[in-house]
């Protein structure tokens, strides 16, 4: 008995050892290597190679990096090439060659390309030759590679241009006056617009946006770095004032020549969703009104620029949103899959190009996310979906029949590759406690070969638990909020709450994924001895659109009525310490930090609000107008949303935070509100980065971190 006794003591002794060996995560670790050293180990640039039942990855063995191949089977892994054979395939041609890896994205099986220098090359893995395909001006930007792979869009400035191995640019526009941007992003990334050129499926045609912001308000940001500072102006399209006008036209390669699309009047529509059919013979966009509750899916003769005819169309009292372009069935002449939440959750409709609906193919109360892969053989489309809006999970489908299958059964976040040829998928996995498990499996869900489990990147630092929590809002929709406590927690003591909130459209804080979708900070802040806190309220995305339209002409209040529902939560725990809360948030979060700060006074302690929207008359059209109308068309939901007329509620101390070259919030909306402190006498600590845009990056984001905890933990009296 004597030397159990002394056993049980020894390993007690031990555990005790390690567990103070556990080392504290600094904020700069946290906030620098979050997303690198202290992120869960990965697999780099694991991706399926087209045409083949494989897939490959890179991983770097000291000496060299090598491409590898690797086999569902369960034959050894191969080697393909290395970053050392690259570089001698450049010295062949007498190039400058990398000194890292590039990322690689595969053109056929026997081919992958990557850009380097600006450039575009291809390394044939049987010949082990590289070779430049496309040539682009060094300063060029937005580089859109064509199918063919010999040719490449770029912008340079305002214009556009198209390069090919032999000509390092062919200028295709010319603006006629100012305010004309061609070839990039329209409508300020609204819509899932992410770019600006399109090109035909056979690489003959490039449709591309025409920009006209003449008649859009011009504003200016102050660059200090100069002496004396210089305006640099830009243009903002103000919420009731002139938007864009926007055109597409679509430019022949081998003609030379372009024509515009006929998308007709008003002028001030928004062109979205460009989509090439098939055969490069027409082009699809959704057009939708500026009040942005009528949608039209027209068909356009890609040579001519003439309406072929529209397909359909959708409308909504409050609004449409359309994201995605129509998704062409392979082994179909003229049938597509369409993306809509008409019935309240975002599924997709089978449509032919007639505009005839065949059939709706996914339902329930679930949200497709993504297409994954289509199969014209067996019909079946691999989506990503939620099913609980914390989970992203896969599920295979029949296009006609609709009968939908589970692939991903553990619960949590999965994200995947399909490979359209086997149907057998890529899962990378992780959920609140789990960092990340990567496997293939088959198209009935069934592990083939497991690639990694990766263990805990925290497993020697000191950080607290994690955890979900399912709330009722006082009306009874449920809400889902993620709590984090200190390591050394103890159920007996009383903790002050940081609560954390963004609170807007399209957003979602709270996942089933690692650590619950947290950032290290938060973990950081944690074990300074408070609780971080933070709810998805109703607004936020991948809920339906009920959830998501709630909030429709009142900006801020639905919102402000969630978060009071955590912080009444949070109340009924015998652990906190309900009178020491503080809040913080940016963007929208800084919009809803000094919402709450306001408009429920005696709340919170102290708030930090990052670029904060303190006024939506000054935010920009698209955003604004979709979710409150035009100041004209409700003038008290602007009104209500005003902040500068609840500045004398203020009780607490507030700490305003905004980048000098804000271009999204503009610092207006920072200055309105400082001025209505001063009428009201009341103090406010204001802090400019000077030269950041919208948000804080680089290595100044420790800076703005250790403001940020640094101004909560004194208003706790954590530092004390």
């Amino acid at each position: 008995m004597k030397r159990s006794w002394s056993l049980l003591l020894a390993v007690m002794c031990i555990g005790l050892v390690h567990a103070q060996e556990k080392k504290p995560l600094t904020l700069t670790q946290a906030v620098m290597e979050g997303r690198s050293v202290f992120a869960p180990q990965s697999i780099k640039n694991l991706k399926w190679i087209p045409g083949t039942e494989d897939y490959s990855y890179v991983v770097d063995k000291g000496a060299d990096i090598f491409v590898m191949r690797g086999f569902v089977d369960g034959r050894p892994d191969e080697e393909i090439t290395s970053l050392n054979r690259i570089k001698n395939g450049f010295n062949a041609g007498k190039f400058i060659a990398p000194e890292q890896l590039p990322n690689l994205k595969w053109f056929d099986k026997n081919r992958f390309s990557f850009q380097y220098k600006g450039q575009f090359w291809m390394y044939d893995i049987k010949a082990h030759q590289v070779a430049r395909n496309v040539t682009c001006i060094a300063r060029g930007i937005n580089h859109d590679l064509a199918p063919s792979g010999t040719m490449a869009a770029l912008t340079y400035g305002d214009e556009l241009y198209c390069s090919n191995a032999e000509l390092d640019s062919i200028r295709i526009t010319t603006a006629e006056r100012e305010g004309v941007v061609s070839g990039q992003a329209v409508h300020r990334y609204e819509f899932g617009i992410s770019k600006g050129t399109f090109w035909s499926p056979n690489s003959e045609k490039l449709a591309f946006y025409v920009n006209n912001q003449s008649d859009v308000s011009e504003y200016s940001i102050m660059n200090y770095y100069s002496t004396p500072a210089q305006d640099v102006p830009f243009y903002y399209p103000m919420a009731g004032g002139n938007s864009e006008r926007v055109e597409i036209y679509v430019y022949d390669v081998k003609k030379s020549k372009a024509i515009v699309l006929k998308t007709g009047l008003p002028a001030e529509q928004y062109l979205t969703n460009v989509t090439w059919g098939p055969e490069s013979k027409y082009i699809y966009v959704a057009l939708l009104n500026r009040g942005q509750d009528h949608l039209k899916l027209v068909r356009y003769d890609a040579n001519t620029g003439e309406q072929k005819n529209v397909l359909f169309e959708e409308k909504h009292e409050r609004y449409v949103e359309p994201e995605h372009g129509p998704f062409f069935l392979e082994g179909t002449k003229d049938e597509f899959l369409w993306f809509s939440e008409r019935d309240g959750y975002q599924h997709l409709y089978r449509y032919d190009t007639s505009g005839k609906l065949l059939n709706q193919v996914t339902d329930g109360d679930r949200v497709i996310l993504s297409i994954k892969a289509y199969n014209s053989e067996t019909e079946e489309l691999h989506v990503s979906a939620t099913d609980t809006g914390l989970d992203r999970v896969l599920y295979s489908v029949n296009v006609k029949s609709g009968k939908m299958k589970r692939l991903t059964s553990d619960s949590g976040a999965h994200r995947t590759q399909v490979n359209e040829k086997t149907g057998y998928f890529i899962d990378e996995y992780s959920s609140v406690d789990t960092p990340r498990k990567i496997g293939i499996y088959d198209n009935n869900g069934k592990l083939v070969k497991e690639l990694l489990n990766a263990k805990d990147p925290l497993r020697t630092n000191s950080v607290g638990q994690t955890e979900i929590v399912k709330l009722k809002s006082d009306d009874g929709v449920d809400l889902y909020a993620r709590m984090i406590k200190p390591s050394d927690f103890n159920p007996k003591k009383k903790y002050p709450v940081l609560v954390y909130v963004y609170g807007g459209p399209h957003a979602q804080l709270v996942t089933d994924s690692w650590l619950a979708g947290a950032s290290l900070w938060m973990h950081t802040a944690a074990e300074k001895g408070m609780i971080v806190f933070t709810v998805d309220g109703r607004g936020s995305a991948n809920r339906g659109l009920d959830f998501e339209q709630s909030v429709f002409r009142n900006l801020g209040t639905v919102e402000m009525a969630d978060q009071m529902t955590g912080v009444n939560y949070l109340k009924t725990l015998p652990y906190v310490d309900s009178d020491n809360m503080v809040i913080h948030g940016w963007s929208f979060g800084g919009f809803m930090t000094c919402s709450m700060m306001l408009r429920n006074p005696g709340v919170f302690k102290a708030g930090v609000a990052g670029g904060p929207v303190t006024d939506w008359h000054m935010y920009e059209v698209m955003y604004t107008e979709r979710y409150m109308d035009t100041p004209e068309e409700n003038p008290d939901g602007y009104a209500n949303a005003a902040l500068y007329q609840y500045a004398p509620n203020l009780e607490g101390e507030l700490l305003l935070i905004h980048g000098t070259s804000d271009d999204v919030v503009v610092m207006q909306h920072s200055m309105t509100l400082l001025n209505a402190f001063i009428n009201a006498e009341k103090q406010v600590e204001f802090f400019p980065y000077p030269g950041h845009a919208h948000n804080v990056r680089g290595k100044d984001r420790v800076h703005l971190m250790t403001k940020v905890l640094d101004f909560v933990e004194e208003n706790m009296g954590l530092n004390k």
